[in-house]
């Protein structure tokens, strides 16, 4: 079980007692979860454990290029991209790489895993959650300038400045 989550909690305190070694609890900074995901999966591509037949034949590959591209970032070397990860998540890069593993790694036989997903709505529903997410990237992306038109306003860059 892997649970991504800033704060220890029963559930995962829970978890550690019923399956000791079996709970890989990952504490992201507030407000960068969707960048540890961007990083897991990265992570998975970089082992290969993607599936190629299920792209190909299931997803836009147009805007799969497109996410290749922003979201993997895979013009940005590997080990650069985990270490800017890191900084901006807190968590370590052998944990995202746990984590990809534990989600995509090919069973025995190289039998696919099966993975299920769930989220609560703090991953969306968090406040100026957007905001945090753009500006986040704009700071893992250092050759991307940030215009004004790219902050709001000037609340906006005061929540900011606490983020980061």
């Amino acid at each position: 079980m892997i649970v991504v989550d800033p704060r220890r909690t029963a559930s995962v305190e829970v978890a550690e007692i019923v399956a000791p070694g079996k709970v890989l609890h990952l504490r992201p900074n507030f407000g960068t979860d969707y960048v540890l995901a961007n990083a897991i999966a990265r992570a998975v591509w970089e082992k290969g454990w993607w599936d190629k037949d299920f792209i190909e034949k299931r997803t836009d590959l147009n805007l799969f290029e497109e996410y290749k591209k922003k979201s993997l970032m895979l013009d940005v070397p590997y080990e650069e991209f985990m270490s800017r990860v890191e900084k901006l998540t807190g968590v370590k890069k052998g944990d995202i790489e746990k984590a990809a593993e534990w989600i995509a790694s090919p069973k025995s036989g190289n039998f696919r895993r099966r993975t299920l997903t769930i989220y609560e709505k703090g991953v969306i529903w968090n406040y100026k959650n957007y905001v945090y997410r753009r500006h986040l990237w704009y700071s893992l992306l250092p050759s991307l300038e940030t215009t004004e038109s790219q902050v709001q306003d000037a609340e906006d860059r005061e929540d900011i400045k606490k983020v980061m």
